[in-house]
């Protein structure tokens, strides 16, 4: 089973007491109340978004504003992924005097820098 697909949302729920339940954009609830051994607590209904929840909580661990910096931290991303294609290609067109060795370590550079590209492309969502 895979998670709940985003976007999530919060919905406040509750008579007396206001609480924000994470749902789907349904407006599903991901969230359950179980009781076992005369003890009610929380539970997740899917282990799959169980597991997102920690894995984002655990990976935004020390961050002040985790919305704020993954947004910064993608523009920054692709500001270099722009960055490196221009040098790619400003390489790939200017060519100056080199000899066959540095001309072999520098192809070496850009065949790595190129592959890197493409590495970071297709982790950001498969976006060019």
């Amino acid at each position: 089973m895979n998670h709940t697909p985003e976007p999530w949302m919060l919905f406040e729920v509750g008579d007396r007491f206001k609480h924000q339940c994470p749902a789907s954009s349904d407006r599903t609830s991901i969230l359950t109340t179980a009781m076992e051994d005369d003890v009610y607590f929380g539970a997740v209904y899917n282990d799959e978004d169980a597991r997102r929840i920690v894995a984002c909580v655990n990976a935004c661990a020390g961050m002040e504003n985790p919305t704020d910096e993954i947004s910064r931290l993608k523009a920054e991303r692709d500001d270099l992924l722009a960055a490196l294609d221009g040098l790619v290609d400003c390489y790939c067109s200017v060519s100056p005097d080199l000899t066959r060795d540095e001309r072999i370590s520098h192809r070496r550079m850009l065949s790595k820098a190129q592959i890197l590209i493409l590495e970071v492309r297709k982790n950001k969502g498969g976006a060019t």
